[in-house]
């Protein structure tokens, strides 16, 4: 049972990790950083253009969507 309870405090501390990450990223995109901007795309683009695909039902306007909506966030 111990072990159990490791294991899911580790996978919390991991998952707190990457919310810190993206926090940050976020953070240092809206201060100007263009590295932060572009690693934010290359996390959230696809699962993004996924989303919109799902709402249109055509790739290329999904795509044309996706890079709307991170135009506007830049």
């Amino acid at each position: 049972m111990m072990e159990a309870i490791s294991l899911v405090g580790q996978l919390n501390g991991r998952a707190g990790a990457l919310m810190n990450s993206s926090e940050e990223l976020i953070s240092r995109a809206r201060s100007g950083d263009d590295e932060a901007f572009r690693l934010i795309f290359g996390r959230y683009g696809r699962p993004i253009i996924s989303f919109i695909y799902d709402m249109v039902g055509r790739r290329d306007l999904a795509e044309e969507l996706t890079q709307e909506t991170f135009v506007r966030a830049y």
